[in-house]
């Protein structure tokens, strides 16, 4: 594994982040929010910000992976939806 590559059952990123997802009102939760996609989607967000670099080529184009994966969560997506797309984008990323 890369220095800055951690598996996919490594929560240690999210305090090595110092990363939270903060909480929405009750009436914005959607079916499908709840603690194991809050902390699947800290711990992808985490390891984005960890392992990859804000622009993800050198012409400075951004790097939106956590967009992503935060618009997915909001709207409910499962577990599972968290890692693909996260698997999805980061082989287009620069590492950090």
């Amino acid at each position: 594994m890369a220095e800055h590559s951690h598996d996919d059952s490594d929560y240690s990123v999210v305090d090595r982040a110092r990363m939270t997802l903060g909480h929405a009102p009750a009436g914005l939760y959607l079916p499908g929010i709840d603690g194991a996609t809050r902390r699947e989607a800290t711990r992808l967000c985490a390891r984005d910000y960890l392992e990859h670099h804000v622009f993800f080529n050198n012409r400075g184009f951004h790097n939106h992976l956590n967009h992503h994966l935060l618009a997915v969560f909001a709207l409910g997506a499962p577990v599972k939806r968290l890692q693909d797309i996260f698997d999805l984008h980061k082989g287009m990323q620069r590492p950090s």
